[in-house]
């Protein structure tokens, strides 16, 4: 199947036509009464039009074997800043294999509609309980990073997935591989990257690293195989083992 994009506002032209008509030479003196078209795209839409900015979703990845989302893919409601300007209650998906940020949203049918948002001009967004910002690290241009704030420190993990071919499989030509982070840690303003736990451990002062280690290594903790959720919590029981002095 071939699929093809096109940009949302040909999407807003044409649902829009066939209520946009031509005023009669009676009509002239009321032009003023009748809706602008920004008011008729967002009645259609129910947004705001800076939001309503991308393309129709097409599926990309037609013959490869799972998933490309960050967690289970599924829409949850969270928010949205664009242009600085922050939209709640949105629904959305992050696609971490190309980098993509979906959006579900109501049509003009009463449906549920599908699109993908221009990257460059999102700064932030919140899928769920995870906060995402759009920030250069380590000398690179600007990437989203879950940011995980704890009671000492803060840590942002960009995450990725990669398509990887299949060989001798009938069904399908490629799959996606599991989540991959990348991390970096700031400790009293100075952000520095860790890729195993003996990194992490690293970090933080001597005084603590060697129950840091023990911690790590009791937990199975593996920073390349570490869920969201994981991150989280062995991030946040770091925190806790330095604030008391020893193990939790």
């Amino acid at each position: 199947m071939n699929y093809e994009s096109y940009p949302i506002i040909t999407s807003i032209v044409l649902l829009l036509a066939a209520a946009i008509q031509p005023l009669s030479a009676q009509d002239a003196n009321n032009e003023m009464d009748h809706p602008s078209f920004e008011e008729l795209a967002e009645e259609v839409y129910g947004l705001d039009q800076d939001l309503v900015n991308g393309f129709d979703y097409y599926n990309r990845y037609a013959g490869c074997k799972g998933a490309p989302f960050f967690m289970e893919g599924e829409f949850k409601r969270g928010t949205l800043t664009i242009h600085g300007q922050e939209y709640r209650d949105v629904k959305l998906r992050y696609d971490i294999t190309s980098q993509l940020l979906e959006m579900e949203y109501m049509n003009a049918n009463g449906g549920n509609s599908w699109m993908t948002l221009v990257p460059d001009h999102i700064g932030a967004f919140q899928y769920g309980e995870y906060l995402f910002l759009k920030i250069p690290v380590g000398g690179q241009p600007g990437k989203f990073y879950q940011l995980i704030r704890t009671s000492l420190f803060t840590c942002y993990v960009h995450w990725e997935k990669r398509m990887t071919a299949l060989q001798n499989d009938r069904v399908f030509s490629s799959e996606f591989t599991e989540a991959s982070p990348a991390c970096f840690l700031e400790i009293n303003g100075k952000l520095t990257g860790f890729k195993n736990r003996n990194d992490l451990a690293e970090l933080f002062p001597a005084v603590h690293q060697k129950e840091i280690k023990r911690l790590l290594k009791r937990s199975r903790f593996l920073v390349k195989r570490a869920s969201p959720p994981e991150m989280v919590m062995i991030l946040n029981q770091v925190a806790d083992l330095i604030n008391r002095g020893g193990l939790p």
